[in-house]
């Protein structure tokens, strides 16, 4: 029997972000032997000789046990985990924690991946952990998770684990934003039901080509995200929800416009999502009153005094402009006087370091004399060779 596939849940672990699967199978929590090298090396681990067999029925050596700080939402606690070298999953959240921690595991609601036939396995021993079942519904991703003909007919593995907080009443109420969303509600119903003559037959066939419909749920599957799995579509009612689970709550970080993309492009699918993030997030406001400019802050201004006409010059260099009708020309040098603030404006052709020597010393050095000092942009003509070998022969 292969082993079915949970999906993670993202946890806080002294201050490191981990992926951790929820396991009511396992009786302890549990860390990888690469998760512990990769970031918790530094942590002292109590030895241990005992061998875990896993529910798979692979064999892992149990190297120690250590104490890590772990906060998912608004729980935070000390925690005694093992170290298991061989395991394949980053991290595992045993029946030791969920029972421990007083979570509620609500089968109608949240979307914890877990089969029915593993409730009966599961050791109630103070009452501290409930299990909800209410109107006899699985969650989200235990529906589809739970598919046998997924992978066989499509190829690839679903994820909605990005939609574990959503504030659903149900599985139900996914659907029905999906079916009546204004975008691809109508690429929903084609899909559910070609022969429907409310769609438009000739634009649903071409866009359908990019979706699947699993259990009721509307997948975009036209680009392979770097997890390997499809992405859930997420009707417009609810994207200002999945914002606030993945920017907004204090676990998601407030990360800023791109890490935001990324981190919701794997998991789920709507159009002009990079404009949509880009928008939410540059005007949340509690981003913008903690934002910091991450540059050295500017040096003290010294102003620049001159004490007579031609002791220092300025140029600078302004274009491309539109072509001019008559001359054809695109760019405008300004040479001032410092002193006198008087300005000479020359067109260019072309911007080129010669050019620019050129033109400066044919229209102010010849008629004004060499200046004692030049002020520029450092724009790559003013420092070229060309440019400082005029300044020395002046």
């Amino acid at each position: 029997m292969s082993p079915v596939e949970l999906p993670y849940v993202l946890i806080l672990l002294d201050e490191t972000f981990t992926k951790a699967l929820w396991d009511i199978g396992a009786e302890k929590s549990f860390i990888s032997e690469e998760t512990y090298q990769k970031y918790f090396f530094y942590k002292q681990v109590k030895k241990s000789s005992t061998q875990v067999i896993t529910a798979q029925g692979a064999k892992c050596r149990n190297m120690g046990v250590m104490e890590l700080i772990i906060r998912i939402r608004d729980l935070e606690k000390l925690w005694l985990f093992h170290v298991l070298a061989d395991l394949e999953y980053p991290c595992i959240l045993g029946i030791d924690f969920i029972g421990g921690s007083k979570i509620i595991l609500d089968f109608d609601r949240k979307s914890l991946a877990i089969q029915e036939s593993q409730v009966e396995d599961i050791k109630i021993d103070d009452g501290n952990l409930r299990v909800d079942l209410s109107e006899t519904k699985l969650n989200v991703v235990a529906n589809v998770l739970d598919n046998n003909t997924i992978e066989s007919i499509i190829g690839e593995k679903v994820n909605c684990a990005i939609i574990k907080d959503l504030v659903l009443s149900s599985r139900d109420q996914l659907i029905e934003e999906q079916k009546t969303d204004p975008k691809f509600g109508h690429t929903y119903r084609y899909l559910e039901t070609p022969e429907d003559s409310s769609v438009n037959a000739a634009i649903c066939e071409n866009w359908s080509r990019d979706f699947r419909l699993v259990e009721g749920l509307l997948f975009y599957a036209k680009y392979a995200t770097s997890l390997g799995e499809m992405q859930i579509y997420i009707p417009k009612s609810l994207r200002n929800e999945i914002m606030r689970e993945f920017h907004n709550k204090p676990l998601a970080g407030h990360f800023g416009r791109f890490k935001t993309f990324h981190k919701i492009r794997d998991v789920c699918y709507f159009p002009y999502m990079r404009k949509f993030i880009d928008q939410y997030a540059s005007t949340w406001h509690m981003c913008q009153i903690n934002n910091y400019k991450n540059a050295l802050p500017a040096g003290r201004l010294i102003p620049i005094v001159s004490n007579y006409p031609n002791e220092i010059i300025t140029l600078d260099l302004l274009g491309p402009y539109p072509v001019s009708r008559v001359r054809r020309n695109r760019y405008v040098l300004v040479i001032t006087d410092h002193f006198s603030k008087w300005a000479e404006i020359i067109p260019l052709k072309k911007a080129s370091a010669r050019v620019i020597a050129d033109k400066f010393f044919d229209n102010y050095i010849s008629r004004f004399g060499a200046p004692i000092k030049l002020i520029s942009d450092n724009g790559p003509q003013f420092i070229s060779d060309i440019f400082e070998n005029l300044s020395e022969i002046l």
